[in-house]
């Protein structure tokens, strides 16, 4: 009985002291609350002037989203639990000297779109632009290395970038990763890809066409090696 009294002494004075006439005059939280009587207008100008948005580039998940959300997220998780990988949760901001390293110094990324500042300390952090080089940090910090190789890791979560916002692109986004390290072998590569069309695959996305990058393939003129790359031409569903 005690702690019901209690409770109800202290909303009574909480609101005797919110309502009282010498505080709802003080700001527009008392007008928003219609403490104070004004006229519609003066109240539609008071909205206006204290409504806050989202800045520039960013977007809300309105409840009437999350069902979509959930789909994808619940076709991520059963395709990384096929393959064997496990989730690694990585900080929102990292060093900036770890994504000039990892990402490379002289990209777009790092010279026109990272989220740097310093922290109260000094520090140089950037809110994060992509996954690889945390989970590259992560694998050695923590010492993932003398795991059996392949090192199968995901992630997903916000990303940020500050892009020209348009459609379907944003400054902060969402991102799937999948990281398999440790082995060089083209069947971890085609794995990982792999995951990516069956992922598609699940949520039924059409017209799928697979885009191979040649940048660090070492070709020779040998007619094995163009039999090869004609082979590994990209493939459409």
């Amino acid at each position: 009985m005690g702690s019901i009294y209690t409770a109800f002494r202290f909303f009574s004075v909480f609101c005797s002291y919110c309502f009282s006439p010498r505080i709802v005059r003080a700001g527009p939280v008392a007008y928003m609350l219609g403490a104070v009587s004004i006229t519609s207008s003066q109240r539609e100008s008071l909205m206006v002037k204290t409504l806050f948005q989202t800045p520039k580039g960013i977007r809300d998940v309105l409840p009437d989203e999350q069902s979509a959300w959930f789909r994808v997220e619940e076709a991520i998780r059963s395709i990384v639990r096929i393959y064997g990988y496990g989730r690694l949760d990585l900080p929102v901001f990292e060093e900036t000297a770890l994504y000039e390293r990892g990402v490379g110094e002289g990209t777009d990324i790092v010279e026109k779109e990272m989220y740097t500042f310093q922290d109260r300390g000094g520090n140089s952090v950037t809110l994060r632009p992509e996954f690889t080089a945390g989970v590259v940090r992560a694998y050695l910090e923590h010492g993932m290395s003398n795991l059996t190789k392949p090192v199968r890791v995901w992630n997903m979560g916000p990303v940020f970038r500050y892009e020209r916002p348009q459609a379907g692109r944003f400054r902060q986004h969402v991102q799937f990763n999948v990281e398999a390290l440790g082995a060089q072998d083209p069947a971890v590569d085609v794995e990982v890809m792999s995951v990516a069309w069956q992922l598609y695959d699940s949520l039924k996305f059409k017209h799928r066409t697979i885009f191979m990058s040649t940048r660090f393939i070492k070709f020779t003129r040998s007619k094995g090696c163009r039999e090869d790359v004609h082979h590994w031409r990209p493939s459409t569903d």
